[in-house]
């Protein structure tokens, strides 16, 4: 299917219809919901119309970059999403400039994480799609987003096994959900009596996250990751 035949012909009434809930007056609570969902459509039509959506960078970036800044953090998150996949549409001679902007706000974020409502998943997301265009422009940022990506990868998987009971196993039907982010599960061990294991599937996500970064970063960078294969390889 070419999105293209489809999307292209449509796409000056799709922007203008999307580029009103973006308009910076539009702040207040109550227009959250519409704001986000109209990023996110806005990055579904740049990924799928690619080059053609040059035309509307200029009018769409602006906002973009402001509604990074503002406090409503899901606002804020959906921004940043949208943004770099927009960026990622258009190519690197277009986003560079822009998407150098962006990361000097990110890099110090990753050095002091508690100093932002951002999630690092978000941060990092964002960084892997900006490499993807910048390539080897992105190497001289890799020091400053890597070793948040070792630390994490580096933190225990936090897996439990404990004494458990048939009661364990019935009450929770062999598995249950937990609010910290936990998975646990009863389960009868031949010989053993009964084992209760305990999995933080959050903490799991996080890292096969974190290997999608890095397999994105060596990938956009080339030989310029080759100085930290070895240490991402091995942590």
């Amino acid at each position: 299917l070419d999105e293209n035949q489809f999307l292209v012909p449509y796409l000056s009434d799709l922007m203008q219809a999307l580029m009103k809930p973006l308009s910076l007056d539009q702040t207040d609570s109550g227009t959250v919901t519409v704001r986000v969902r109209a990023m996110n459509a806005v990055a579904c039509v740049a990924e799928a119309s690619k080059e053609e959506f040059t035309p509307f960078y200029s009018h769409i970036m602006p906002g973009l970059l402001a509604s990074v800044q503002l406090p409503q953090v899901d606002i804020a998150e959906a921004a940043l999403q949208s943004l770099t996949i927009v960026g990622q549409a258009v190519g690197k001679d277009i986003f560079q400039a822009d998407a150098k902007q962006v990361l000097s706000w990110i890099v110090p974020v990753l050095s002091t994480p508690n100093s932002s409502s951002f999630s690092m998943d978000e941060l990092f997301s964002a960084c892997a799609r900006i490499a993807a265009t910048l390539e080897e422009d992105f190497a001289p940022y890799l020091q400053a987003v890597l070793p948040s990506l070792y630390l994490r990868a580096e933190a225990p998987a936090d897996i439990s096994v404990v004494e458990g009971t048939e009661a364990d196993m019935q009450k929770d039907g062999g598995a249950g959900d937990m609010a910290d982010g936990t998975e646990s599960m009863t389960v009868a061990v031949p010989g053993r009596g009964f084992k209760r294991i305990t999995i933080n599937t959050t903490a799991i996500q996080e890292k096969a996250g974190n290997n999608r970064v890095m397999y994105e970063l060596a990938k956009a960078l080339g030989p310029k990751f080759g100085p930290h294969v070895e240490k991402a390889l091995t942590t």
